[in-house]
């Protein structure tokens, strides 16, 4: 790859959501592993992206994976955690996916939890990797508009090294970001106009994280583990306890 490509600006809509040449660019790479970090505010689309892209490159033949990296409005695993998803052959709906593995972050929201994320992901998306993925691709959270969420953006391009980075946008929100990647020459850049996709309300919003919690914890049962074997982490002082 000699720098980054830049598509046309194409309108999301509910009926066609991908960049034209976001497939073929990826099919190009058959015999190297790809990795797609799609980013945007909330609402902009994200996870029906992440959704037909997962499902066309499946049908393609290829072994995807999908990291969730929305702790709070993710396509599958429980809230509050980091998930990552081996897309089987005869998928039809990534929320049905289950679990590879998940990284609990203990929040619904990844604000003032960044570095813990950004942990999670590295570890979740060096485990799709060994499963033999061709293709990682990663729904981020919808915190891109303030200085911090864009950090933390910038952060995962940088740890995460993607190849391909789809950028949706209602208006020109995160041209600083675009700047940026496109001025760095390692990834091709699809930004996407999301003008036309549809906003969630708050309500609809805690409605799908209740759906997700109520899943997620359908069919657990009940262990007691002695603290003598076991390793916490993330706690006070990091002493375990």
């Amino acid at each position: 790859m000699t720098g980054v490509q830049t598509c046309a600006l194409p309108i999301l809509t509910s009926a066609s959501s991908l960049p034209s040449n976001l497939l073929p660019s990826i099919l190009r790479r058959k015999d190297r592993r790809s990795t797609v970090l799609i980013v945007g505010a909330t609402s902009t689309g994200k996870s029906n992206l992440c959704q037909e892209l997962a499902l066309s490159l499946s049908a393609q033949g290829l072994k995807i994976a999908v990291l969730n990296a929305d702790v709070g409005q993710g396509l599958f695993g429980p809230p509050a955690c980091l998930s990552v998803a081996i897309v089987p052959a005869d998928a039809t709906d990534l929320s049905q996916l289950t679990p590879l593995a998940s990284y609990f972050i203990g929040s619904t929201t990844v604000q003032g939890r960044m570095l813990q994320s950004l942990t999670g992901e590295l570890e979740l998306y060096r485990l799709a990797l060994a499963s033999g993925a061709q293709v990682v691709i990663i729904d981020t959270d919808g915190l891109s508009l303030h200085a911090a969420g864009q950090a933390h953006r910038q952060s995962e391009f940088e740890a995460l090294r993607p190849t391909h980075v789809v950028v949706a946008q209602r208006q020109d929100e995160l041209a600083g970001l675009v700047r940026t990647w496109k001025l760095s020459q390692t990834c091709y850049l699809f930004p996407l106009s999301s003008a036309a996709a549809r906003q969630k309300t708050p309500s609809k919003r805690q409605s799908h994280r209740k759906a997700r919690f109520a899943t997620a914890l359908s069919d657990l049962t009940e262990t007691t583990l002695s603290l003598k074997r076991v390793g916490l982490r993330n706690t006070a002082l990091a002493r375990g306890q």
